[in-house]
């Protein structure tokens, strides 16, 4: 289109961007001088009418601060026209060239985008198209939402502009409903999924999910877990990365809302208003059309916080605030603050699972999910071979257990492991002891491998091709997530030799097909009855505690970091940590383990915390708050948010009296 040429009531002055669909040009409006973003359409493509039509219907609709204002639509010569506001500045995703955001910058942006997306959502309108290229932040130092061109109006359902099967949105920010290509369900929950994940490009530089093609990126985003943004940035507050990581939930109805996401944003910001009233339209920002932004330029300064959140130990409250531009060596050391208090609360839930015991490793957490899920253990004689669920309520410190229905279940038994493995969405249970017959098994130790796929609801037994290595039977042992390998690992326990247990060392990797055997040189020591677990952040395994082949209770902690054991040791003023101990259980903090309870000789019952912070700031025992469970061993303990610091202990066996418990008791640090 020549640029002397005026379409309706705007003069061309200059082409901002061009795409496969149209170009948007920057122009006047003849009499009134007020300048726009003038998006025109290319070609004569039915489809593309109405999309283009629907685009300006939708986003005529609302108004708000943080969306792209539109003034007017028209036809010149056969070619649909949209004029919008113009906004000088720059897209987010020409910012991001330049580096990370600061946390509390992004924050405040991203508190008026979810603002402005509760308000698409009131109105019924769902954009399916969030990215960091439909963003732009104007010179007035707000952030916009901008083209609605995939939007979808959910109470007009006479016409769809796709079928069954084809996917609609940018693949990098897709929600994992928008990947299936569902007909139904694509709602409000797709862009909090696809702000969540524009959030962490902004905090981080990188997209949550990434793959060599296409195909394998679909697949990440339907199975796979993204690093946590922590382990990319450390200046990234915990709760900052809980809230994000809770927007990319694969399960809709566990994202929170939009309004819900602008209101926790604020809370770490200290805002309260929801921004300055929206003032009238002048020079603002160049529009984004059809994934092509044209940048004036702002002057942008990459400034990450000062201290280690982690390390000065903020309240997951904490009101974030900018800080000056620094890199992470010079940023000052943290003030020194008071210890955490570990804080037990009884979680009341009916079903809930009979009381058991011998489930140490039996408890699997998915901490994205924030689920745990519980496999067999013991009462008495009596061994169980069901499995439960259990999913917290919100932030009160509540949750509910569910019995899963499974089909084909593996045999009653104890001292097993049972993992999740998040790029698969499946549970891997290995091993354990079946001390009598059962039915559907043997007595004795097994070698057995069971996978439970949460998507069909069913168990599947590995069967491995003759020849192929896999671990001896064992019990005793511990298994966890290798988020730096993304496999499941087991490790050590005790395996049936003549007429006693072996104690092991070796370390055994599962991908989903076959096993590999890592090398064993600088391997911890023999054991079983030890605790184990990875941390996605510090994305290694760690190791402590158990009993040797002498019998000897030991109290050594060992990391697993790219193919290599270390023993970590604390600093010399440290505190010297838990001591030996066996049986006690172990889960992700951050930066490190927490590491709850065990035994101690023939009748120490231990129920004390102690945190490892790192081997700068070795080990710290936790206070804890007066109401405390019932002494007991032999329970299981797991993470269910490390960043959010929440835990989970299940039941296990009475101190006092010897009895199998049914309770579940959650564990929260207060600062």
């Amino acid at each position: 289109m020549d640029l002397e040429q005026q379409v309706g009531p705007y003069r061309l002055a200059r082409e901002l961007g061009r795409g496969a669909m149209g170009v948007v040009y920057q122009a006047e409006h003849a009499e009134l001088g007020r300048q726009v973003a003038l998006k025109v359409l290319i070609g004569q493509d039915p489809k593309r009418f109405r999309r283009f039509e629907r685009e300006a219907s939708l986003a005529a609709q609302i108004e708000h601060p943080h969306l792209v204002r539109v003034f007017e639509a028209g036809l010149h010569e056969g070619h649909p026209w949209l004029a919008m506001e113009f906004v000088a500045g720059e897209s987010l995703a020409e910012r991001l060239t330049r580096g990370p955001l600061d946390p509390a910058e992004a924050c405040r942006l991203f508190a008026g985008l979810a603002d402005a997306l509760a308000k698409a959502h009131a109105a019924q309108i769902v954009h399916r198209d969030v990215k960091a290229g439909n963003v732009l932040l104007g010179a007035d130092g707000r952030a916009r939402l901008a083209d609605f061109g995939l939007a979808r109006g959910l109470a007009d359902e006479r016409e769809r502009l796709t079928v069954t099967g084809h996917m609609v949105g940018t693949p990098a920010t897709m929600a994992p409903e928008q990947v299936a290509g569902l007909k139904e369900g694509v709602g409000p929950p797709a862009d909090v999924w696809g702000l969540g994940a524009t959030l962490y490009e902004a905090l981080t530089g990188q997209i949550p999910f990434r793959g060599e093609g296409l195909i394998q990126l679909l697949a990440m985003i339907s199975a796979g877990e993204p690093e946590p943004p922590r382990a990319l940035r450390r200046q990234i507050p915990p709760a900052l990365e809980e809230l994000v990581l809770s927007c990319l939930t694969k399960d809709p109805r566990q994202r929170p809302s939009a309004a819900e996401l602008a209101s926790a944003l604020r809370q770490l910001t200290g805002e309260r208003a929801a921004g300055p009233p929206r003032p009238k339209p002048l020079l603002l920002a160049p529009l984004l059309a059809l994934g092509l932004a044209a940048g004036l330029g702002l002057p942008a300064l990459l400034a990450p916080t000062a201290a280690d959140p982690l390390a000065a130990g903020p309240s997951p409250a904490e009101t974030l605030t900018p800080s000056p531009a620094s890199s992470p060596e010079d940023a000052p050391a943290p003030a020194a603050q008071a210890a955490p208090v570990g804080e037990w609360a009884q979680v009341e839930s009916s079903p809930h699972p009979p009381p058991r015991e011998g489930i140490a490793h039996g408890l699997a957490s998915d901490l994205r999910g924030r689920r745990a899920f519980l496999f067999g253990g013991r009462d008495g004689e009596r061994l169980f071979r069901d499995l439960w669920c259990f999913e917290p309520a919100g932030a009160g410190g509540g949750g509910a257990w569910r019995e899963l229905e499974t089909r084909e279940a593996p045999s009653a038994r104890l001292a097993h492991s049972l993992t999740y493995d998040p790029l698969r969405d499946v549970l891997v249970l290995f091993g354990g002891l079946r001390p009598a017959r059962q039915p559907g098994g043997q007595s004795g130790v097994s070698a057995d491998l069971w996978e439970f796929h949460l998507r069909e609801g069913r168990w599947r037994l590995a069967r491995l091709p003759p020849g192929q290595p896999a671990p001896s039977a064992r019990a005793w042992h511990a298994a966890a997530w290798d988020a730096k390998a993304q496999q499941v690992v087991i490790f050590g326990g005790a395996a049936p030799a003549r007429s006693r247990f072996q104690r092991l060392n070796d370390l055994w990797a599962w991908d989903g097909r076959a096993w590999t055997q890592a090398s064993a040189t600088g391997a911890p020591p023999p054991r079983q009855a030890f605790a184990m677990c990875g941390n996605p952040e510090t994305r290694s395994v760690f190791v402590f505690g158990g009993v040797d082949q002498s019998r000897r209770e030991l109290g050594d902690l060992w990391e697993r970091r790219r193919d290599t054991w270390v023993r970590l040791r604390p600093p010399p003023q440290g505190a010297a940590g838990p001591g030996a101990r066996r049986s006690a259980a172990m889960a992700a903090a951050p930066g490190g383990v927490l590491v709850f309870g065990g035994l101690r000789g023939r009748r120490d019952n231990l129920m004390d915390l102690w945190w490892w912070r790192g081997e700068e700031r070795g080990w710290l025992e936790l206070e804890l708050e007066a109401t405390q469970p019932p002494t007991r061993r032999f329970y299981g303990f797991a993470a269910l948010s490390p960043s959010a610091e929440a835990w989970l202990m299940v039941n296990g066996k009475a101190a006092a009296d010897r009895r199998a418990l049914a309770e579940t008791w959650r564990l929260s640090l207060r600062r």
